[in-house]
């Protein structure tokens, strides 16, 4: 599946649209280095039992890993292995393999990194002195960790040659292990995460967040959640709004208010304070309304609104992640309203730089998206006869002279592109 800056996922209920969403969280919880329940919810993640976030297409799934891969326009990789022994209050663990996809000479490690061969070994030397100066490291641990990892790779070298394999489980492997366990694996695994680009896969994937805002979090505009600026309800949605009005990005705020006129209604709203200990709120003005009643607060305000306001918030600033996703991007949304809010999210995400997954059972948000832009992209999902999940990308094709020119919307009420349910 290749991502745009604004992807659309499309399908029917239980095909399977939140479970990549939630896949993405998954990774990105490992690359924070995260995988307990309570980081795991507040991520956006449906938390349940172990052997139930996995494959149960046979008895045997329930208890094999869950293995993701990731990577980038220039085919360097970062594969994720995630597993859990589904034992009582068991904890989730991971290892990564990382490399070039199509590498003829390649080392594994099982339970740790995915050695790719021809690093240059002065620039190695170079990080390594860099690395262990920076974290102010005792210098026999790093050497007699480094001696452990060493012997290790030297086996797994001379295993992977005689066998004539891409792949080897090498003696010591538990020297390549993330981690605290090995202080030199780790350092090893930012040089060659930083050669990769797999660096830069951990920095954006480690923020990935399931947006799903809530009517109710968004009318109290609680302070903060677990996760800052935003949680995945709305939460800390004042907070944030108060730190980009006061900051150099007071622009910001301003901009919102103008996005905000789709409303008719609508005539700007202000930043109230609260008092000591509380949160504050917004001060809305309606446009119809006498002078002396037409400002209230986002309690009495319409829930489409509030659902606006933290969309171009999310999408507006660098405090919050680059790359995430919203789950049901139509909820409380007017159809009309809805295929505008795409095109001025796919502006929003050029801005400023960021890249989003976006779920909708709404056909008139596909009217919102060009699917000329390679940065817009439609995805179908669906379940084959086996029940697996499969993700198939919707692309523009030229029209035959004479063709009438369908909107999307109407193709997919057709089912021209499928994700409709097919049982009745």
């Amino acid at each position: 599946m290749s991502l745009g800056r604004i992807n659309v996922f499309i399908g029917e209920n239980g095909a399977g649209k939140s479970n990549i969403l939630e896949a993405f969280a998954l990774v990105g919880a490992a690359s924070a280095g995260k995988l307990d329940n309570e980081f795991l919810a507040s991520r956006g993640i449906r938390v349940t039992a172990p052997n139930f976030m996995r494959s149960a297409f046979t008895p045997e799934c329930n208890k094999d890993p869950i293995e993701i891969t990731v990577s980038n326009e220039n085919l360097s990789h970062v594969k994720y292995i995630i597993e859990n022994g589904n034992e009582p209050y068991a904890n989730w663990s991971y290892s990564v393999e990382i490399g070039t996809l199509g590498a003829r000479e390649d080392v594994e490690i099982k339970e740790g990194v995915k050695v790719t061969t021809g690093i240059n070994k002065g620039r190695a030397r170079d990080f390594i002195d860099k690395i262990i100066k920076e974290r102010d490291l005792d210098i026999d641990i790093v050497i007699e960790h480094a001696s452990v990892f060493s012997k290790a790779l030297i086996e797994a070298s001379r295993h992977a040659k005689s066998m004539k394999s891409n792949t080897v489980d090498g003696g010591g492997s538990k020297a390549f292990e993330i981690g605290n366990k090995n202080i030199f694996a780790e350092i090893v695994y930012e040089y060659i995460s930083s050669e990769s680009g797999s660096g830069l896969y951990k920095q954006i994937l480690k923020d990935f967040i399931v947006y799903s805002p809530e009517n109710t979090a968004l009318r109290r505009l609680d302070p903060e959640g677990q996760i800052e600026p935003l949680g995945i309800n709305g939460e800390g949605l004042f907070k944030l709004l108060s730190v980009l009005d006061s900051g150099p990005n007071s622009q910001v705020v301003k901009d919102i208010n103008k996005k905000l006129n789709l409303f008719g209604w609508f005539n700007g709203f202000n930043l109230v304070s609260g008092n000591s200990g509380e949160t504050g709120s917004l001060a809305i003005q309606d446009r119809f309304l006498s002078e002396t009643m037409n400002v209230f607060d986002q309690r009495s305000a319409n829930e489409g609104f509030l659902f606006l306001v933290f969309y171009f918030a999310l999408f507006s600033t660098e405090l919050t992640p680059r790359f995430f996703a919203i789950d049901n991007i139509d909820a409380s949304l007017n159809p009309k309203l809805c295929q505008k809010l795409i095109r001025e999210l796919v502006a929003l995400s050029k801005k400023h730089d960021k890249q989003a997954l976006l779920t909708t059972h709404n056909p008139a948000v596909l009217d919102g998206i060009n699917l000329d832009d390679p940065d817009q992209r439609l995805f179908v999902v669906s379940r084959n006869t086996k029940g697996e999940t499969r993700v198939r990308r919707i692309e523009n094709k030229p029209k035959a002279d004479g063709v009438e020119k369908v909107k999307l919307s109407e193709a997919f009420l057709r089912g021209s592109l499928g994700g409709l349910p097919r049982s009745f």
